[in-house]
């Protein structure tokens, strides 16, 4: 995967690699660094992901962004640390508050 600038305007934008955008932040013309292409989850892929715990979830969606940078081992014990002080194993739990209403709870770990 790779990272270009928001800003970068020329016909062949500069791009950079998840180490280098990691470290940098912003980009140096100012901009925000967004992936070249974005990765594709099948249906039937995304279909096999559900009941599956969240670490799961987030270190398949997450993996192409990192590519090579970070091992697939190494990205699930990072999620798996940071997800462990969040007071649910749901980590964002999705909560019915009406009859066609739900709300994300984004309180439950660290903020």
């Amino acid at each position: 995967m790779r990272y270009l600038s928001t800003r970068d305007a020329r016909p062949q934008p500069a791009t950079h690699s998840f180490e280098d955008v990691l470290l940098a932040g912003l980009a140096e013309d100012g901009g925000l660094y967004v992936p070249q292409s974005w990765p594709q989850i099948s249906h039937a892929e995304f279909e096999s992901l559900k009941g599956r715990p969240y670490t799961e979830i987030a270190a398949r969606v997450i993996a192409p962004f990192v590519e090579c940078a970070v091992s697939a081992s190494q990205l699930r014990a990072i999620l798996e640390e940071s997800y462990a002080s969040f007071d649910t194993k749901l980590v964002v739990p999705l909560v019915q508050c009406g009859p066609n209403s739900f709300l994300l709870e984004l309180f439950r770990g660290l903020t």
